[in-house]
């Protein structure tokens, strides 16, 4: 998948920092695809969070989709997150 970071200065300027933002994440179902999305965010950030998290699987169960929330400092750890997601296997779409 290719794609882009975000616009920093959007972001500073659609959120109050710090706040809880959320990220969601497409990709193929396959064992761990969940798992690796959550410590691909925990590896983006400089110490512990808790994630809060849901996911479901597509109606033919190709895909599953992730919703997950995290409690961030500031955009720069937005940027980390996404960076860090873009390197996820299978993935096909990242919010």
């Amino acid at each position: 998948m290719t794609a882009q970071l975000p616009n920093l200065e959007l972001i500073e300027a659609t959120h109050r920092f710090p706040c809880s933002f959320t990220f969601k994440v497409i990709g193929d179902s396959r064992s761990g695809f969940t798992e690796d999305a959550l410590n691909l965010i925990a590896a983006a950030l400089t110490e512990d969070r808790a994630l809060s998290h849901t996911s479901r699987n597509s109606a033919t169960g190709i895909h599953t989709a992730i919703t997950i929330s995290v409690h961030l400092k500031n955009a720069d750890e937005v940027h980390a997150v996404y960076a860090e997601l873009l390197k996820l296997t299978g993935l096909r779409a990242l919010f």
